[in-house]
């Protein structure tokens, strides 16, 4: 019974039978998963995401325009992060060769992590008290989010909503990078460790299925209001969840590197 269990735990982890089985190896598949869906919720592309809803509906799009759009909008940025990972991938498994440059960029892309979980408990903390986005550590610079707008309002005003919310997609989530990349590279890092191109590969496209996820359901429910303040409450109640969710998935994220 026992060994069926394994068995089982194997496939659905994507472990062979040959390899050991270890603490980390065997919650990667979840700590992937998980981080995607946690990043989605980031409250940079939350925000994003509501920015760009207000501006469609604002532009006078219908709701279906506005829904094709925003589902444009997630495919373009599902296949820009998944094109930034390959190449990262190949960046950080060219590590393997500098066995000893690998362990210590890990042990310092760990301790960031440990950094950045204390500051995001910090910032769920802070914002707990005074919800006013200010107090935030880690956002988009004020001069990215005004890029960020003067792109959506430019590449709307076309005739083709689907082409303009791809481009548009393309063009915000290089942008939004710099904000959502705190749990991407990380993430990368320990699919970096996975031994075969096509595991590597599985899990790259399961973490950014679970980082669109989020941005699809926030796009379809913001399509369904043009009410400013609405949107802008939707925003604010999401950050205080989304900084603890963030603080326990880089913690996780620093131990599962540690323990590889």
């Amino acid at each position: 019974c026992s060994e069926n269990m394994e068995a089982l735990a194997r496939k659905s982890l994507w472990i062979s039978p040959e390899e050991p089985m270890n603490f980390a190896k065997a919650y990667t598949l979840p700590a992937v998963i998980a981080a995607g869906f946690v990043d989605g919720f980031n409250p940079c592309s939350f925000a994003v995401m509501i920015s760009l809803a207000g501006i469609l509906a604002i532009g006078g799009r219908r709701r279906r325009a506005r829904v094709i759009g925003g589902l444009a909008f997630c495919l373009g940025s599902f296949v820009t992060y998944v094109l930034m990972g390959l190449g990262l991938l190949q960046a950080l498994r060219a590590l393997d060769g500098l066995p000893t440059v690998r362990d210590a960029f890990r042990i310092v892309l760990a301790l960031s992590l440990a950094v950045l979980s204390a500051l995001s408990f910090r910032d769920a903390y802070r914002f707990r008290k005074v919800p006013v986005f200010s107090v935030v550590t880690f956002r988009l610079p004020e001069g990215v989010k005004v890029l960020i707008r003067k792109i959506a309002l430019e590449t709307w005003s076309g005739p083709s909503v689907f082409v303009a919310g791809l481009g548009c997609g393309l063009l915000v989530t290089v942008l939004d990078s710099l904000c959502t990349g705190q749990v991407y590279v990380p993430v990368l890092a320990l699919i970096a460790r996975e031994p075969g191109a096509w595991r590597s590969f599985a899990l790259l496209i399961a973490y950014n299925l679970a980082f669109v996820a989020p941005l699809v359901a926030v796009f379809v429910c913001a399509s369904k209001t043009t009410d400013a303040f609405q949107m802008a409450k939707w925003s604010s109640r999401n950050v205080f969840p989304a900084k603890v969710g963030l603080g326990i998935m880089f913690a996780v994220l620093a131990a599962l590197l540690l323990l590889g």
